[in-house]
């Protein structure tokens, strides 16, 4: 396998040829392919199958708990499992058609897709434009001040995306905003109440919040209950 992206229940794995397969478990894919002279056997892995997974396709994977995106030639395809068969169920992400992928971030069950043009869309079971509005951020308009349309220009120009468990976080102007989830998810077990993930915030983090750091900020990357940055020299 040329390459392998685990998730929480499944593996997805793909060949040079673009031939992308799902396995069960991590011992049905050691085992593959199968030895024909022993007699423990794995389940065997399910070949996805579309018309836009051919042998020449860019074809990039993200996995989230129990759903993947691929990306195929700028076309992205969301891959879910049928609740009563378990069965996969690859389909295009219509919302997303022809608008460019520039990044996609995985957090929790759901994926923040960036595009070209500096939206995010969240896709989980629908998708959502995210909208980052410029009011209470401290940041001025950037309309011309004639009273064109331009002076409405009240959103972010969104450059990088990252989503933790509980929270999303995105890039603009070498400036980190955040919001979500901040808080340890067993405090009772860990000697700190918050991870503190968000800039050392604490709590719900309802609203969009800048999140300090050391210098213009280049890329953002985000864990489970992590948040890091990349800070230019």
């Amino acid at each position: 396998m040329a390459y392998v992206q685990p998730s929480y229940h499944w593996l997805i794995a793909g060949a040079e040829d673009n031939v992308v397969y799902v396995f069960r478990n991590l011992d049905a894919l050691l085992d593959y392919p199968p030895d024909s002279t022993s007699d423990d056997v794995s389940p065997a892995p399910v070949r996805l199958s579309h018309p836009l997974l051919t042998p020449t396709s860019d074809v990039r994977i993200y996995t989230a708990y129990t759903r993947a995106l691929l990306v195929c030639n700028s076309h992205v395809l969301q891959l879910t499992f049928d609740r009563r068969t378990a069965s996969p169920v690859l389909a295009v992400v219509d919302e997303l058609a022809g608008l460019g992928v520039a990044r996609v971030s995985a957090g929790g069950d759901r994926f923040g897709v960036l595009t070209p043009a500096g939206e995010v869309y969240l896709v989980e079971d629908g998708v959502e434009r995210l909208s980052v509005g410029r009011e209470g951020l401290g940041i001025e308009n950037e309309g011309d001040g004639d009273g064109g349309e331009e002076d409405e220009l009240d959103e972010l120009e969104i450059e990088d995306v990252a989503l933790g468990d509980g929270f999303i976080a995105v890039l603009s102007s070498g400036r980190v905003y955040a919001r979500g989830d901040s808080e340890s998810p067993a405090p009772s077990v860990l000697t700190a109440d918050t991870f503190g993930q968000l800039g050392g915030l604490a709590g719900d983090v309802r609203d969009w919040t800048h999140v300090p750091a050391p210098g213009r900020v280049s890329r953002i990357y985000a864990g489970r209950f992590s948040l890091l940055v990349d800070v230019e020299a």
